[in-house]
Order: C-alpha cells, then structure tokens, then sequence
C-alpha cells in the first residue's frame, strides 16, 4: 500500500509541475513581444552572476554535461530538430521587431558589460594590453627615414676633378669620354646605382652625406626614365633600340632650362666647364644603359617584371623629361 501512494504521490507531483509550466508558457505567450523580451534579458541576467560565482568543480560537469547532450541531440528525430530551429527563428524574429531604441539600449547594456568584466581583470592584464597598444602604436607611427636610403661608398678626394659641382668619378668603361678608368674587379658608381636603384627609388627624400651621392642621385633619375622608355617596348630589340635613342639624346646640364636636380649642382662657369660635364654624363649615361640591359631582359629575350615594375615609382618626386 504504502509503494502504491508513494507512486500516486509522485504521479501527483509531476502532473502538478506540467500544469504550473502549461500556465506559465500561456501566460508568457499572452505577454506583448516587447515584455516577452525583457522578461528573456531579465532571466539571462541573472542567470549569468549565478553560473560566474559557482565552484570550478560545478562548471566542469555542466560542461561534461553539455558534451554529453550534443550528440543525445544529433541523434533525435528530424521533427524535433525542425522545432527547435521555428523556435529560435522565432526568438530572431522578435529581437528585430524590437523598436530601434531597445537594440540601442541592449547594445549600451552589453558594451557596459564588457566593460565591467575587462575593469575587472587583474592588474598583470591590463598592463599587457596597454604594453601591446603601445607597440602597435609605435610601428604605426615608425615610417621610412633618410637612414634607410642606400649612400654612395665611394671616397671623393682633393685630387678628383669636378665640373658643376659634381665629381668626376672613375668607371669601367670602353665607352670614350673624360671619366678617369676604374681599378679593373672594383665597383664604380653606375653599378651603385643599378644595386640601390630598386631601394632608393622607394624614397622622396634623399640627405646628400657626399659629392659622390649627388651622381649617385643623377644616376638614380636616369634609370627611372630609361626603364619608362623600356616599358612601352614589346620586344627586346625595341628595348635596345629606345635606350641607344636615349643616349643619343641631347639633355640638360645644370644652369639650362629642364635640369631637374638644380639645387645640387652649380651652373658652368665657362663653356669647358659646361662642355666637360656634358662629355662626362653622356659616357656615364651610355654605360649606364648598356649595364642595365642585362638587368631588364633576361637571356632569353623576355623582359624581368621584378624591374619594370619600378617604372612606375618617382624617385624623390621628380620626374626627368621623356
């Protein structure tokens, strides 16, 4: 008798419970949208303090009893699935009925949230955040310097001859002109100005720390305007045929109308000044050209994308004449 009441009592008891969550639903489903999603907000609420202030040893078995539902879940029929997923399209569809005002306040509510739990953090954490902003900060506001930009090596002595301003430096050349010849096996200033040209063109400014950068910078415009000329070649026997024209060319020495580079050389005292730099820059050019062929094309003919992709740089913004 006494098993039979205690099943009674229990059958009791859980019809009990049915009931009171039957009304409860009903009533929650009579609400207006708007109350249903404060009440939702509300519970969540508190519901999160409670979860944050339980032991670790709690935690770890909802945890393990969550795992332990997702695949109870996966294997439920399809009927279930579908139901679940009409209520949460439901719940979605509610959140954006809401007035803009509400989102408004929900989304505050959170941000103030986040920004309770980050104030709350310790101490050692803040200071890390803040160490890594600083960084950021700092290679955010670090930006190329005249530091970077490649110098000439070249020592200019009393004994070199200058012309305009600019010295007269030894090449390694077969081409005839005034330029003094260079100890055979070392590097002159045209093969200076091929090496750094792909790092120097990056810059706008340029510090002159020696007379051998000034021809180092007149090299560096005159590469920029001989790979213009080779970029609008389709073969290489164009390219060859367009950088002989440019060396045929009549240019401008400093103190004549279209030099570019006016402040750092002076204006020829006397016609063998001004003819003696001219001679100089033709060789230095016309040797230039020939070096940097071998740089543009390859042996097959085909041009070298990794250099005629600075043609389109302008080296400390100036551009030679075409």
């Amino acid at each position: 008798m006494k098993i039979d009441k205690a099943a009674e009592s229990a059958e009791q008891q859980k019809a009990a419970r049915e009931r009171d969550a039957s009304a409860r639903r009903a009533a929650r489903a009579a609400q207006p949208v708007e109350q249903q999603q404060v009440a939702r907000e509300r519970d969540a609420s508190a519901r999160r303090p409670a979860r944050a202030a339980q032991p670790a040893e709690q935690q770890g078995v909802k945890e393990r009893d969550a795992s332990a539902m997702r695949p109870a879940r996966a294997a439920q029929p399809a009927e279930q699935q579908g139901v679940r997923e009409r209520d949460a399209s439901a719940r979605h569809a509610a959140r954006a009925a809401q007035p803009a005002e509400q989102q408004q306040v929900a989304r505050e509510r959170d941000a103030s949230a986040r920004r309770a739990a980050r104030a709350a953090q310790p101490t050692e954490q803040q200071a890390v955040r803040e160490r890594d902003a600083s960084a950021r900060r700092a290679a955010r506001a670090t930006k190329p310097t005249e530091q970077q930009v490649y110098h000439s090596t070249i020592k200019v002595d009393a004994e070199t001859t200058h012309a305009c301003g600019c010295p007269l430096l030894p090449l390694r050349s077969h081409i005839k002109g005034p330029a003094p010849a260079a100890v055979p096996g070392s590097s002159d200033i045209i093969d200076e100005a091929i090496n750094f040209f792909r790092a120097n063109v990056l810059f706008r400014k340029f510090e002159v720390k020696g007379a051998a950068d000034k021809l180092l910078i007149y090299l560096t415009l005159y590469i920029n305007m001989a790979l213009k000329r080779i970029e609008a070649c389709k073969t290489e026997a164009d390219g060859v045929k367009a950088i002989i024209t440019l060396g045929l060319e009549k240019f401008p020495i400093p103190g004549e109308p279209g030099f570019p580079l006016g402040g750092l050389f002076t204006a020829a005292q006397s016609k063998d000044e001004g003819d003696l730099l001219r001679s100089y820059l033709k060789q230095v050019r016309e040797e230039t050209s020939g070096r940097l062929m071998e740089k543009v094309y390859r042996q097959n003919g085909t041009p070298n994308k990794w250099w005629l992709a600075f043609a389109k740089r302008k080296f400390m913004n100036i551009m030679m004449p075409l």
